[in-house]
């Protein structure tokens, strides 16, 4: 019910801004596709794929061009006490461009995990990008498959370097959980552009407190390719 009232006053919301932008945004109403193969799934420091590799894919259809609505899936393993084999979310995210270096996305998304439900609830979220800057706000109802709320912030930088462009994330995990600690999560990486839609990324993750984790957030290495249409 609650995603239900958050997709209708995002769509509200949306078709208000695009009353009043230019004429040259016009509707696209395509599909857009994004897919990623993992080394090993790594979220917030936090591993996914048990060290495994992954594959992340979503199909995102563009109702205007500013509004999506879609879905996005990864294969998962062991994520809480049981076999988990795949997450699946149901997205919708607004678009508001200020300038060409500068964006922001407003999303709401619907988690769902099998072959257990017991990590399912849903994210609201602000993501920006200034420039070579990036940063997000998020906030969840259901962390860790506590039944408790959590808020999660981080800032990124990058640097171009040669061919390459290198930088960094760094998150902080706020949580209710009485079981679980408030922790900071860094990643560095490196990326390589073949092309305006396609990547190939590799770098390094550490948690604090990641004895809380059961080895999930244990310092990793990981590499990714990714491609969007």
């Amino acid at each position: 019910m609650k995603v239900l009232v958050w997709l209708i006053a995002i769509t509200s919301w949306h078709w208000s801004f695009a009353a009043d932008s230019k004429s040259s945004n016009t509707p696209t109403y395509k599909v857009s596709v994004d897919a990623k193969v993992m080394s090993q799934f790594i979220d917030r420091g936090l591993a996914m794929s048990d060290g495994n590799p992954a594959m992340n894919v979503s199909f995102l259809y563009n109702l205007g061009p500013q509004f999506r609505l879609g879905f996005w899936g990864s294969n998962i393993s062991n994520v809480s006490n049981v076999d988990d084999n795949f997450w699946f979310k149901f997205i919708a995210d607004v678009k508001v461009d200020f300038s060409n270096n500068a964006s922001m996305f407003l999303y709401i998304h619907d988690d769902h995990y099998y072959k257990s439900d017991v990590r399912n609830g849903q994210s609201l979220g602000v993501r920006w990008i200034w420039n070579a800057y990036s940063g997000e706000f998020e906030w969840m109802n259901n962390y860790q498959g506590t039944k408790t709320s959590a808020e999660y912030f981080n800032l990124g930088r990058l640097w171009p370097v040669y061919m390459l462009k290198a930088g960094f994330k760094a998150g902080y995990t706020m949580q209710a959980a009485e079981n679980y600690q408030n922790y900071f999560d860094l990643k560095g990486l490196v990326t390589y552009y073949f092309s305006s839609n396609s990547t190939i990324e590799g770098g390094a993750t550490m948690v604090s407190s990641d004895s809380q984790f059961n080895g999930r957030g244990k310092p990793a290495f990981y590499l990714s390719a990714s491609l969007s249409y």
